[in-house]
């Protein structure tokens, strides 16, 4: 028998798209134009602090991206909405992880190598 306390779509919510969600999505964007940035400025040999800002944006993303975890009002055993979306997050988690360490190489050996260069010009 069918009856409408046992269905699952009753029992779910909206989640609210303009709080944690857009503001993550801005960190991103936000850390992705800096990292651009940084890039156009190695190419035309000016030093400068984008990557550095671009690194901790991504950590604020990082950060907050727990915090979501924490506040989520439903878990991975839940449906297989949930399990889709704790996994696709959670890659996408790892993905910024692996990116903002590669950074952070980078960040080191941009500035051990500009410092060598600049040391040599004297």
């Amino acid at each position: 028998m069918f009856s409408y306390e046992s269905c699952f779509l009753l029992n779910l919510h909206n989640i609210f798209p303009f709080g944690l969600a857009l503001f993550n999505t801005f960190l991103l964007l936000s850390s992705s134009t800096f990292a651009i940035l940084f890039h156009v400025n190695v190419l035309n040999y000016i030093s400068d602090y984008n990557l550095i800002i671009c690194i901790v944006l991504g950590l604020f993303f990082l950060l907050n991206q727990i915090i979501e975890f924490n506040v989520c009002f439903f878990t991975i055993s839940d449906f297989t909405f949930c399990s889709i979306f704790f996994f696709g997050t959670g890659f996408h988690g790892f993905h910024v992880l692996v990116g903002l360490i590669f950074l952070i190489l980078i960040t080191f050996r941009t500035n051990i190598i500009f410092f060598i260069n600049c040391s040599l010009l004297y």
